[in-house]
């Protein structure tokens, strides 16, 4: 038991020293652009369905258990594209920061608010069971935040761009990511562990009435 309370203060301490951390690099962020001091170039990814013309393709020697083996040929599969001079570049990515790490901070005070109840002995309440539906609810709308975002990209730039060299392969949307490994499922299985920690809460009290 012993144990258990000095790891849960240690998680304790290091979410607290992360959400100092965010506020400051929020504040950071935030004085830097009012100063004019930040410059945030827009990053897009172009995956899959974009190709160069010519093909960037070399040949690299590769040593596998002492065997040589020469021209392997190395072919990028995605290609990151700087765009440093459009004029919605910071402030579109700046916001984005700024959103991203309040929602950041207010996910980590959650989580210290669930710590610091089982420091407290009082684990097993309501208030608990909304907080951690909060965390569930915080997850998936950053899965579905996250395919806005990169519709919207594509969207509103990706398709005006006319890029030299660079050719599109087609306009389908990438659907690489599996289901079962993102986002949107984990902040279901959060929302169903809510569920089932609140049958446990209301059982709880159901018990200790009839005592």
């Amino acid at each position: 038991m012993r144990w258990n309370r000095m790891i849960t203060s240690v998680c304790v301490f290091l979410l607290q020293l992360i959400r100092v951390l965010i506020g400051v690099v929020a504040a950071f962020i935030l004085g830097a652009f009012i100063l004019g001091k930040l410059e945030a170039p827009l990053s897009v990814n172009l995956d899959d369905n974009y190709s160069l013309s010519p093909p960037m393709e070399q040949f690299a020697e590769v040593t596998y258990k002492g065997e040589r083996y020469t021209e392997i040929s190395i072919r990028p599969t995605s290609y990151r594209l700087e765009l440093e001079s459009l004029p919605i570049s910071n402030v579109y990515l700046i916001i984005s920061m700024i959103v991203l790490l309040g929602a950041f901070y207010y996910l980590v005070h959650v989580l210290i608010k669930l710590l610091k109840s089982i420091e407290e002995r009082q684990f097993f309440s309501l208030q608990n069971v909304k907080r951690i539906r909060i965390a569930g609810v915080m997850v998936i709308c950053y899965s579905v935040l996250s395919w806005i975002y990169g519709y919207l990209v594509r969207y509103l730039l990706i398709d005006y761009l006319d890029i030299k060299g660079v050719f599109h392969m087609s306009s389908r949307i990438s659907t690489q990511s599996s289901f079962f490994n993102s986002y949107l499922f984990l902040g279901l299985m959060i929302l169903l562990v809510a569920n089932a920690f609140e049958h446990g809460v209301k059982l709880k009290e159901e018990q200790e009435l009839t005592i």
